[in-house]
């Protein structure tokens, strides 16, 4: 009776023989991978809270263990894990102190899944020695249903301006966990990130993936109008508009955070708000202040900055008769 393809095992096995690995580096990086196994988040999940691809901390625990704990990591790790990097670091160590790794790795594979074994065992400066068994699953192909409770708390976040500057994973993970009673896991994050990535699905909550710093980041897609409302709030300067009850048409007005942080509203120097008919106008006339008022301390990096943005008001007022 032949076996089904599905159950037909490709085994290959290797020798792991390295020297003079940085101790250090080596057991932070087993200590966080046993407390993740505590915690059970899976070396997929790890990746992604990393911000990289899928497969990226199974490489970091091959069988070369090859290079050292990225300092980037040493602030990401326990974030992960909620313990304090001095619980991963070793104990009693000396600087610069390195171990040897002998052993053997071993990969299955079949249609389904990939199967990683290391068996190994690390030999200190001292003479004495620690055995270690690590077993590594990544499935393929593998489907899971979104959480519509947590793709409808993310399409929230998303409505409020979180997503409009980019976000790493892990950022988001920490801000469901401190913000939200039910508990998420990373994969069902991913899952949900996932599905509002796939522009076509629902476009009013549409994302995107991009790099900031070599980790992948999410961001909403904005409109050159949130763009532009994005740039004000960034140099805490915006426009905004009132019809007086006397007129039909707007009056545009500069709205803006002082040094000291308080909200006002730019005058000329004899203490009247500057006022315009339009925004391009009022544009105009910040260009070309000719010492009529007191400029804000941002103003000449916003006007700058402004690019091609098409200028909007952030808030229309309207008085009451």
């Amino acid at each position: 009776m032949k076996k089904k393809k599905d159950s037909h095992i490709i085994s290959t096995t290797e020798n792991i023989n390295r020297q003079k690995v940085p101790r250090i580096d080596f057991e932070i990086l087993a200590k966080f991978y046993e407390l993740c196994r505590k915690k059970k988040i899976s070396e997929r999940e790890i990746s992604f809270l990393i911000g990289k691809p899928k497969n990226y901390f199974q490489r970091i625990l091959n069988r070369s263990f090859k290079g050292a704990i990225k300092t980037e990591f040493l602030d990401i790790l326990p974030a992960i894990t909620s313990k304090d990097i001095q619980e991963m670091m070793p104990h009693n160590f000396v600087l610069k102190e390195t171990i040897d790794i002998h052993g053997t790795y071993k990969q299955e594979k079949n249609e389904l899944s990939v199967l990683d074994y290391y068996k190994f065992t690390v030999t200190y400066k001292d003479g004495t020695s620690r055995n270690y068994r690590w077993k590594i699953e990544a499935t393929k192909g593998s489907r899971s249903k979104v959480n519509p409770e947590l793709l409808e708390i993310l399409k929230r976040l998303i409505s409020r301006h979180y997503f409009h500057k980019p976000k790493f994973a892990l950022n988001i993970y920490l801000i469901l966990k401190s913000k939200f009673k039910n508990a998420f896991s990373p994969l069902e994050l991913q899952i949900a990130l996932s599905k509002l990535t796939n522009k076509s699905v629902d476009p009013e909550f549409a994302l995107q993936e991009a790099v900031d710093n070599v980790r992948i980041t999410y961001s909403k897609i904005l409109t050159e109008s949130e763009k532009f409302l994005e740039h004000c709030q960034d140099y805490r300067i915006w426009i905004s508009s009132y019809v007086p009850l006397d007129s039909s048409s707007s009056n545009y007005f500069i709205w803006y955070e002082d040094a000291d942080e308080n909200d006002k509203l730019l005058t000329f120097n004899n203490g009247k708000v500057l006022l315009s008919l339009s925004i391009d106008s009022l544009i105009s006339l910040l260009i070309n202040n000719n010492d009529l008022f007191k400029a804000p301390i941002n103003l000449e990096a916003w006007l700058s900055g402004m690019e091609d943005l098409p200028p909007t008001a952030s808030a229309i007022l309207r008085t009451q008769g």
